[in-house]
């Protein structure tokens, strides 16, 4: 996550490909971008500016009886 202030919560997160630009918000219809998920998670607050939030996150499209 990028410029996140002092103080401000998280409470989600988007997984989202795009063929230009470097956010989610900037998906245009018709365009080759998707949102692949929306995840929410428990609420977490960064308390100082520049800190970090590492999520992991697995997209397993495998089929139950493989």
């Amino acid at each position: 996550l990028q410029n996140i202030n002092a103080g401000q919560t998280i409470g989600g997160f988007v997984v989202c490909g795009m063929s230009n630009g470097t956010n989610c918000s900037d998906i245009n219809v018709g365009s080759d971008d998707y949102v692949l998920s929306a995840v929410d998670i428990t609420d977490v607050a960064l308390p100082n500016r520049g800190d970090s939030l590492t999520v992991t996150y697995t997209f397993d499209i495998s089929t139950p009886n493989a």
